[in-house]
Formats: structure tokens, sequence, C-alpha cells
């Protein structure tokens, strides 16, 4: 936990300390002896600057590469903070060589500003710990390898992590071994992790290519705000927030989500409470995107979403259900006091049915609203509405019958974006979603003066106490002010000017036109809504792909071509890894799947897969693979088509002679040989026709059997490659 008597002793030492500003300079060439840190004799080294900072202290660091840690000797304060900063922004390079290249602990007021990060296997590109006031801003770290959270933030306060580039962390695939635990693949787990983290703003933040979690915020924090992020998955899922408390979501992009190697699913996590989710897009993922089907973990308590309001958020173009949440089983209700207010839910699940809201029975329909949402398929009257397992599919019109408390007054209309094809989701004019909006809340009262009385105040931010943060601001009746204070538990807004106002005044943000549009933009306001960059294609997107972009070899050389790919894990008492030991069809390496000694009570179902993202098969129709099956091992083949009205979307294509498939069904238009060789095999998956003439998509492909694996069973594969043909 955060120790305030550690943090109030930094305080007063570093105050003791400061005596006048210094800059000191650094250089490639500089000198630790015969230099003084001044402009025309700079130093060489961090060891050398970390022990002269001060407060007040800036080191300036020209354009190289430094090794070593950012590591202040003591704390700076408010109005003299200690800086390291890049002279020209991103040409200084900082090599950590161990424990991490930014190691913060036990400190305050500390700016790190303009740098490049990169790492040595094992060590951390930032650990910030048991600190307040810090400020990491204009980062890129890249290539974090075989370290479990490369950017670490515990027990840290009022401090700002503003336009900074995660991107890549992975596990050296030979340390993934037939001992790793069911929740490991290649790709290594979390990114940016956050533990007993309060009060902090995660600004401009983009996180790309990890394994389990990109960015984490565990039950521990609070008031934090997560604001102009780019959550671009590509390897895995995009956020987990466990149960953290009173958050400000806004302006974020969250796309790209894969189901690939170290992950339970493609799905990023929104458990939390007493929070504001507003102004998101989430569009181009794979799977569900974004879920709050509570569960528990361990000992935590059950993770929920509790006393939060989702609002003018965009979802569209994700390949599966768009919102998914349920509530535990049996258990105290911990899913409540949620409304899903002036939101789209439009294009989701191309080819399967366009759900976009999935909910099971034991969600209480009275404590999570749906009101003044578009929630639209790809046609007027789609199916868009699933509840309950086996799932039943309604249309909105059926759902507000059959559930009228969850989904009373919502439209089934196309929102008109203004270009699906190049991610455009602004409203184009005369889109049915301008002035759609309903009020967020309204006043309960007349009244006049600087505190409010409304229906709910937990649609409006304050500024969580953070310094430089600012509240809301809002409309009341046509009157702007500007929020200043929540009070949650009287549903009471202090605002910062004097006004009068009538019982039922409409309380908004900002809005152009006769009311609030729908969706993440307002139409009038160009500022509103998030910035979606231009970078943001999949390299391996099968829908756009013009050449082959899904060929791996399985070698050390270049595992981005298919380390983060494949999934082999939690698929009960099976697992896999990469195989150097063995001959392999081509070169040295080969993916080897194999049953765990459990398999002898339950069997294994040795499963292997793959979810290229966009895969038309009518552009890539080949499947080109080699591998090895010992004598009398089950593996099949087969494929998951999208989902529609709730029918069973996986279908073998072939395999082994003891592949068993259940109730499946089985086109057997291929045959793998088990005889312990290496062959070669060739698969037109537009074959999966003869089961379903219509199929125009797969979602994922894979290698298993029914169960009937037993323990010592094993198969490889190699040069496994999607192709035109």
């Amino acid at each position: 936990m955060f120790k305030q008597k550690r943090w109030m002793t930094g305080m007063m030492t570093a105050c003791a300390i400061s005596a006048g500003a210094a800059t000191y300079h650094l250089s490639p060439d500089g000198n630790d002896e015969r230099g003084d840190g001044s402009a025309t004799r700079p130093w060489r080294s961090l060891t050398k600057v970390n022990a002269a900072l001060n407060p007040g202290d800036v080191a300036l660091f020209r354009p190289g590469v430094y090794e070593g840690s950012i590591r202040p000797p003591r704390s700076g304060t408010e109005e003299q903070p200690i800086t390291y900063r890049s002279a020209t922004p991103g040409a200084a390079k900082i090599v950590g060589l161990s424990n991490a290249a930014i190691l913060i602990r036990e400190r305050n007021h500390i700016t790190v500003d303009g740098f490049e990060i990169a790492v040595k296997p094992g060590v951390h590109w930032a650990k910030i710990d048991q600190s307040a006031s810090i400020r990491v801003s204009n980062v890129v770290c890249r290539n974090a390898q075989n370290v479990w959270a490369p950017f670490l933030v515990t027990a840290t306060r009022f401090s700002r992590f503003e336009n900074l580039l995660l991107d890549t962390n992975f596990r050296d695939p030979l340390t993934v071994k037939p001992n790793f635990n069911d929740g490991d693949g290649f790709t290594l787990d979390n990114m940016m992790d956050n533990r007993d983290c309060h009060f902090n703003v995660y600004d401009r933040i983009r996180t790309t290519r990890a394994g389990h979690t990109p960015f984490m915020l565990w039950e521990d924090c609070s008031d934090n705000v997560i604001r102009n992020c780019v959550f671009d998955g590509r390897w895995g899922r995009n956020f987990e927030f466990f149960n953290a408390k009173r958050n400000l979501i806004e302006n974020n992009i969250i796309t790209n989500s894969l189901f690939g190697s170290g992950n339970a699913d493609s799905s990023a996590k929104l458990f939390v409470h007493d929070s504001i989710f507003r102004r998101n897009v989430i569009f181009r993922n794979s799977g569900n995107p974004l879920a709050a089907y509570s569960y528990q973990y361990e000992q935590m308590a059950p993770f929920s979403i509790r006393r939060s309001r989702i609002y003018f958020n965009t979802w569209s173009g994700n390949s599966g259900s768009a919102w998914s949440f349920a509530e535990l089983v049996g258990r105290e209700k911990i899913v409540r006091d949620n409304v899903f207010k002036n939101n789209i839910w439009s294009d989701n699940n191309p080819d399967g049915s366009p759900i976009a809201i999935e909910f099971n029975e034991t969600i209480i329909q009275k404590e999570n609203p749906f009101r003044s949402n578009i929630i639209h398929g790809r046609n007027i009257g789609d199916k868009v509405i699933s509840h309950g397992y086996p799932p039943k599919y309604y249309t909105l019109a059926e759902a507000a019958r059959a559930f009228p408390e969850l989904f009373r007054g919502n439209f089934d209309v196309d929102p008109g974006f203004v270009n699906l094809a190049t991610d455009n989701f602004r409203l184009r004019p005369g889109s049915p979603a301008i002035d759609r909006g309903e009020a967020l809340t309204r006043t309960t009262g007349a009244g006049s003066g600087r505190v409010v009385a409304v229906d709910d105040v937990r649609y409006f931010y304050d500024g969580f106490g953070i310094p430089g943060e600012k509240g809301d601001l809002i409309r009341i009746g046509a009157a702007e002010t500007r929020v200043v204070k929540c009070d949650l538990e009287n549903n009471l807004l202090t605002i910062d000017r004097d006004l009068r106002w009538q019982q039922g005044e409409p309380v908004n943000l900002p809005f152009a036109g006769r009311a609030p549009d729908l969706g993440a933009y307002e139409s009038g306001l160009p500022d509103s809504g998030p910035v979606i960059p231009k970078d943001l294609q999949r390299e391996d997107d099968l829908e756009r792909a013009e050449r082959t972009v899904i060929n791996c070899d399985f070698e050390l050389e270049h595992p981005e071509r298919w380390n983060y790919l494949w999934a082999f894990v939690r698929y009960g008492n099976a697992t896999g890894m990469l195989d150097l030991e063995n001959p392999a069809a081509g070169g040295k390496g080969s993916l080897r799947i194999f049953a765990r000694a459990e398999a002898a009570e339950k069997g294994a179902p040795m499963t292997c897969i793959i979810s290229p993202f966009g895969w038309l098969i009518d552009r890539f129709p080949m499947v080109r693979f080699s591998y090895r099956i010992p004598p009398g091992v089950p593996v099949g083949i087969a494929v998951n088509l999208p989902v529609v009205d709730g029918q069973s979307s996986l279908i073998y294509l072939g395999g082994s002679k003891a592949l068993a498939t259940g109730n499946l069904p089985n086109a057997k238009v291929i045959k793998l040989i088990d005889d312990g060789k290496w062959h070669q095999a060739e698969l037109d998956v537009r074959s999966v026709r003869k089961i379903v003439p219509g199929a125009r998509r797969i979602m994922r492909f894979r290698f298993a059997t029914d169960n009937n694996g037993k323990p010592g069973d094993q198969y490889w594969i190699d040069n496994f490659k999607i192709e035109r043909r």
C-alpha cells in the first residue's frame, strides 16, 4: 500500500536539499571524469547524472544511446520537480540493462520526457512504485522480452502518463515448456499493469502487441482517468479492468483484438464500479470485443460492473456480439445500477447473426436499462439481442416486448456513418442518430445557486481532485457551467457559477442542435469523440490483404510471423510448444501439440487454433501446411463459421483415422496420414460449403479431436499458410 508517512518524509527531505536549479547536459561523447555537466563539457552516463540531481534540476540528453536506468536519487517538489528530458524528442535512447530503464521508487515530483526506451531480455521498460506526482510523457517503449508487465506502476498517485507508445511484449518461444500453466502461450502476459494506483491520468497511450492484457487496472485502483488512448490489440485482447472504482474512460479507440497465444478469449473486460464509459469507439475486433460477464478469480471479490454509466459510444464492425454481460449464477446479484444510454451498436458479426448485445437469465433487467440507443444489425428487423444459454435471438422489437424494463425506448435504424470502409464513424448529414439523444439527467426541483439536485449525478466528471483536471462542461437547460463536485450519494452537482433552474430541466454535456446525437461523435462539435489514426490496419487482415500474410514457419529467426497467432492453451489436458529438437518439415522449428497426463481421466481435445482476421474464403481459399502424426493419434481439421441463430458453427473437414467428431458434421474432404512421417497437405476451405452452402467467412481454423486424445499422444505442424489460388 501507499506509504503516506514515507512520502511526506521524502517531500521534507527534498525541500531541505533544494537550493538552486541546474541543467546538466549528457552526450554519448561526454566524459564523466573530465566533464562538469555543462553544455560545453557534458557528462556521459546515467549513473553520473542520477547522483547529481536535486529538486528543480534538469538532465538534458543529447541524441544517442545511454545504457542504464533513469533512477532519481531523491524527490523533487511541486514547484521544483526533477526532470529527465531528451533535448530532441525521441532522439535519446535509454537501454535498460537490469531491473528497469525507468526506475522510480519512493520518489515524488519526477518528470521523464521524450525518450525512446529499449531493454535487454528480462528488463522492464519502467517500474514506478510508492511514488506520487510522477510525469512520464512522449516516451516510446519497444520490444520487451521475457518480462511480465514491462511497464509496472504500483502504489502511485497523482501521476500522469501521457503520449506513450508501448509496442511488443513477447516470450522467448524456447521457454514455452510442457509444465507451463494453461494460461501461457508464446506471447507474454500484461504490458502496462497498474496496481494500488489512484488519481492518475493515462492520456494518449497506445498499446499494441502484447499477450494476455496490454493495459490492466486492478481492483485496488480508483479515481483514474483513461482518455484518448488507442488500445490496438493485434496479438490479444485490448485491456482488463477488474473492479476498478470511479474511473473516467473516454475518447478511446478499442480495436484489432485477436484470439491468439496466451489468451482465453479476445474480449476486453470492463469490470468497473461508479465509473463513466463514454465517447469510445469499439470497432474491428475479433470475437466479442467488450464484456462484463461476471466471474470470480482465485480469492478476489467477484468481478462485476456496478453503478456505472455507459453512454455516447459506438460499436461497429466487430466479428462477434458487440457487448456481453452476465450475472454470476447462484450468488448475490452484483451487476446492478448500470445505464446504457445514447450509444450506437451497428453492423457487427458479419455473415452471422449481427448480435449487438448478449445477456443471461440472471441479469436484473430494471437494474441495467438500455435507453435511447441505436441497436441495429445490417438491416432493420435483424436479430440483434441474444438471451440465455443456449441462446435465443430477438429483434429489437421482440426484445422490447419480452424484456421491456431492459430495452424500452431504443431504435433499430441504420445510424448513417460517414464511411465504414475508412473507419469514419462520424454521422453524415441527415443521419437518424442526429438530435436523437435523451437528456442524461434532469433537475429534481426548481432552485438557484451553485448546488443542483438532479435525478442521477453519475453521468458527470468532477476532476476527481486530480491537479490540472477540470470537471465536465455541462448544460443545465440552455445555460453552460462547469462541474466542480459530484456528490454520488445525494445526487448533487456543485457548479462553478450561480444559476437559476426549473424542475425537470435537462442536464447534458454540450451538444449542437436540438438534442444530443447518438454515438461517440456529436455533429457540429468537431472535437467530440476520438481521432482514429490512419495506421490501424492489421497486417494480417485477410479481408483487405492482396498477398499471403499468414505464413507460419515456426522459426526463431522471425517469430513475428507466427508467435502470437496460435492458441493452444486452456483447452483441457493438452498444450503445445515450439519444438527444435525433433526434425521439422523445413528449417529447424515446428509446433508440437500434445496431451497431458491428465488426459488419462478425461481425454484431450488436442486443440490448436488460428483465428485470422477477416477471412473471406473466396479471397483466400487455400490452406497449405506440413504435418506429422504418429500412428493412432486422433487429429482433425475443423473450422468455425459465424454463428447464425445459435446454431453450432464448428464443422470438421476431415482428419486422421482416429479422429472423433462427436455430434458435429464432418465434410470428409481431407485425410491426414498417421504414419509418423512428415506430409504436406493442401485444402480448399470453400469445401465447407458441402455442409453450409452459403458460407463466406471463417472465424477460426483448428486442429482438434473430440476429447479422445490420450497421454502420450502428440502431433506436429509446420509451414502453415493461407493463400490465394
